[in-house]
């Protein structure tokens, strides 16, 4: 292979089950890059790189964030968990609920903490109702991914409450 400064390269090639040897010559006249635009280019990648991993981050959490507030809207509002709630429970958890959605949808820039911290507060509102319907057993199979709240948590600030185990 040999590559000279006009940007033509030769590189040369041999099929080892043939013996036949070919020469192939590739020519920089398209309009590609030049070595000093294409170095730049990457200079600028890194640069910007932990920039990105914030942002990659930041939707991470925002998608997280609305997987649980579908999640929640859901069970609060179905009808055969909506009937063990309280009606001012239901009302609380919807009002919150709305307030996180008009709070995603007002199109600003948030951080992954933003998000996290709005999760953590719909998460510590409802984690109360959630855990009277795991003790209740009326929680459906279909809402498990509750269990992050429910009675077993490792989160649960050992309030000296019952610790109901599960059994499918």
């Amino acid at each position: 292979m040999a590559n000279d400064a006009n940007g033509i390269l030769t590189v040369s090639a041999c099929e080892t089950a043939t013996g036949k040897k070919s020469n192939i010559t590739i020519n920089n006249d398209k309009g590609r890059l030049a070595k000093d635009e294409i170095k730049k280019i990457i200079a600028e990648a890194e640069k910007f790189k932990e920039q990105d991993q914030e942002v990659r981050a930041a939707i991470s959490a925002k998608n997280d964030l609305q997987s649980y507030l579908y999640s929640v809207r859901n069970l609060i509002n179905d009808p055969n968990i909506a009937s063990k709630i309280g009606v001012e429970d239901r009302t609380k958890v919807n009002g919150k609920a709305q307030e996180i959605k008009d709070w995603i949808a007002d199109q600003e820039v948030y951080s992954e903490r933003d998000y996290v911290m709005k999760k953590q507060s719909l998460e510590n509102m409802c984690k109360p109702i959630i855990m009277r319907l795991y003790s209740s057993g009326t929680m459906p199979s279909q809402y498990r991914q509750f269990g992050s709240v429910g009675p077993n948590n490792d989160d649960n600030d050992d309030n000296g409450g019952p610790i109901i185990d599960e059994v499918d």
